[in-house]
């Protein structure tokens, strides 16, 4: 069989040719079972790319991103002619479209056209995605809330990344399941009790802060956590590091920091690759996702796999992982400040790893990985599809 995979995924080109993704390999291993791999994404080049070496079977069909009125005109009719000839030629036998994205709204438009099967993957809030970007975003809002939600109304088959958030704002009349995006594959004793021995012989008079994710997009908050650490500074005995994870241009949060006089505290350790980030998190105390829109956020549930106290905002899926006293309002420094205070001692610390360990274990490889076999492997038999 023949797979099509839509989604908003970003290919980096190097200069010697080759390609990189942050996802792609990850997606192409949780479907490749069910035929060939072809993915319509988007494209950037660049020099040199950190992110890991595309896998040689994934064949990627390139789109161009619709973000703006300029290239909203010029490149959807061309973008819906691109997927629907891959459609075609590739002789695709099915879909599976991560959803909200352009590229997936487009492939399952000519899907339906002649009939295609697909999956649609609920990976994200349209209406917190624009909300939480800018006047445009609020502009725009509604419109992307209720397109999305047709899609997932309509969907025959609807995968959703959280357990409760997404289908209750994006309910669908078909038949649905939930597998998060996070792959979780070591999972044992050794980490927790690493974790608890560091807890217990660690002094209190420094702690690292962590936040995993872009560092210059607006919307994930690195910027609330920066402004808490000048009142951190004034009110605790305690020299709190933050560390920021992530690609991107930090000169924004640069600039933050110098306005709240704590750039000695912050370190940008830019973008790395996923075994060296799961390193980096072993080394820290406190995980913070201070992110204003999400789906379900993989970076905060590989932070708790690795038994590390964490602090989330309330929004989409993150309050399905953390309890109530570890979660802060988007936006609110003082939140945060009362937070990372309230989780500043050793026992909290100890009560929160233990319970993030334990929680991170739903989200095993194992687990999810054989909930989305079934769903899928129930799509393939009622589609009457063909596969070895």
């Amino acid at each position: 069989m023949n797979c099509l995979f839509t989604s908003e995924e970003v290919v980096e080109i190097c200069d010697d040719g080759s390609y990189h993704s942050k996802n792609l390999n990850q997606h192409c291993q949780k479907y490749r079972e069910w035929g060939n791999f072809y993915c319509v994404c988007y494209s950037v080049r660049v020099k040199k790319s950190l992110l890991p070496l595309l896998d040689n079977n994934i064949t990627c069909i390139f789109t161009q991103k619709e973000n703006s009125l300029n290239s909203f005109i010029k490149a959807r009719n061309n973008n819906k002619r691109i997927i629907s000839n891959a459609i075609i030629q590739n002789k695709i036998d099915f879909l599976i479209c991560h959803i909200p994205s352009d590229n997936s709204y487009h492939a399952i438009h000519s899907a339906k056209k002649i009939g295609l099967p697909y999956i649609a993957v609920v990976v994200g809030c349209s209406w917190d995605a624009m909300w939480n970007y800018d006047w445009r975003g609020k502009v725009l809002a509604l419109p992307a809330y209720l397109r999305l939600r047709h899609f997932v109304s309509k969907s025959p088959y609807t995968i959703y990344v959280t357990k409760e958030f997404l289908e209750r704002r994006y309910p669908c009349k078909g038949k649905m399941t939930h597998a998060s995006n996070v792959q979780i594959t070591e999972l044992n004793n050794s980490i927790i009790e690493r974790r608890i021995k560091k807890i217990i012989e660690n002094p209190l008079d420094s702690l690292k802060i962590v936040t995993v994710a872009n560092v210059d997009v607006r919307y994930k908050g690195q910027e609330y956590v920066i402004e808490a650490l000048s009142t951190l500074k004034r009110i605790k005995n305690i020299n709190y590091i933050y560390y920021l994870i992530g690609g991107g241009d930090p000169s924004y949060l640069r600039k933050i920091a110098q306005k709240y006089g704590v750039q000695d505290n912050i370190r940008f350790m830019g973008a790395m690759p996923h075994d060296k980030v799961l390193e980096q998190l072993d080394e820290m105390d406190i995980c913070i996702h201070p992110s204003k829109q999400e789906g379900l956020p993989r970076a905060l549930i590989e932070a708790m796999s690795r038994a590390l106290p964490s602090i989330g905002t309330k929004v989409a899926g993150i309050p399905e992982l953390l309890s109530q006293q570890n979660l802060v309002k988007k936006g609110s420094v003082s939140d945060i400040v009362d937070a990372i205070l309230q989780i500043s001692n050793k026992e909290k610390m100890l009560e929160a790893a233990k319970r993030n360990f334990a929680v991170a274990a739903d989200y095993s490889d194992k687990i999810i990985n054989q909930r989305r076999h079934s769903f899928i492997r129930e799509f393939v038999e009622e589609n009457d599809l063909i596969y070895d």
